[in-house]
């Protein structure tokens, strides 16, 4: 889901989006942020882990068996948004440690990684206060395929916004030509981001895993339909042994259990699929 676009830099001071939520300002004003915050609208969480058809190829959802879904698990494929993403802030002694990522708007990402391979791999920054213990001063970057001392780092300030949320600035340098980047501060400004409830949040995942689940399906059992005859009559058996062996490892799709359970066997069939996909694609249409 994750794109890099070039360019660097908007104006100083101006662009902030509002964190709404719990920011544990005390009374000598010191600012502790604390735990996991997501962009939230229309009663959803879209963290980076929310399943999204958001910048991906129109081909990317087409084989999806939506009467699989509930009215709503429906529902909350529908309502996707245009921006998803989360921040994460532990303390670490006088410092804060701050990971996440953002897809904002088909426009651009913005990450605590530097690098397009390690989105997912919550890389962290450091964040540290300013004189007063107001605000903190992190930093983000566009997630590109550079080398990572070639990233050039965007400095944004994290401070209370007085109502109880949390307000992002970016600190750099201004960059007229970078367009992406301005709208993307720009959209960001109107984003609403919470503190995260675990239990609404695992039941996000377990939504968004088992839709995922049934795009992967899908998507082979529509490739299934492109193999030539001859190719399936040959790779039957094998294909019955590798179902076999996924759901041994996995566990079935009609299997009971909590949604942690289900969001795991959901998460485990889905990488399968997608990787019988790929060798089929290869293997047999030379794709």
């Amino acid at each position: 889901m994750f794109y890099k676009l070039n360019g660097r830099g908007v104006a100083a001071g101006v662009l902030a989006f509002l964190v709404t939520g719990i920011a544990n300002v005390q009374a000598d004003d010191v600012f502790q942020p604390n735990g996991m915050y997501s962009i939230y609208e229309n009663g959803k969480y879209f963290t980076s882990a929310t399943f999204s058809c958001i910048g991906q190829p129109a081909p990317y959802c087409a084989n999806i068996n939506f009467n699989a879904l509930n009215q709503e698990e429906r529902d909350f494929f529908d309502n996707e948004g245009d921006s998803v993403g989360d921040l994460t802030f532990t303390r670490s002694g006088d410092k804060y440690e701050m990971t996440g990522s953002f897809y904002v708007s088909r426009t651009c990402t913005l990450s605590t990684s530097r690098v397009n391979s390690k989105p997912d791999a919550k890389e962290k920054t450091v964040c540290s206060y300013n004189e007063d213990k107001t605000a903190l001063n992190c930093t983000m970057y566009e997630p590109s395929s550079l080398a990572e001392e070639q990233v050039s780092a965007l400095p944004v300030i994290v401070k209370a916004d007085g109502s109880g949320g949390l307000s992002i600035i970016y600190d750099g340098v201004q960059d007229d030509d970078n367009y992406a980047l301005t709208r993307c501060f720009e959209v960001l400004a109107d984003k609403v981001l919470r503190p995260v409830d675990p239990d609404e949040l695992n039941h996000n995942l377990y939504i968004s895993r088992k839709i995922d689940f049934l795009r992967t399906d899908g998507d082979l059992n529509e490739l299934w339909k492109q193999l030539p005859k001859s190719s399936r009559k040959k790779i039957l058996p094998e294909q019955r042994e590798w179902i076999k062996k996924k759901d041994k490892q996995c566990g079935e799709i009609t299997m009971k259990g909590t949604e942690k359970e289900l969001s795991a066997m959901y998460k485990c069939q889905s990488e399968f699929t997608e990787k019988r996909v790929e060798f089929l694609e290869k293997s047999y249409l030379g794709q």
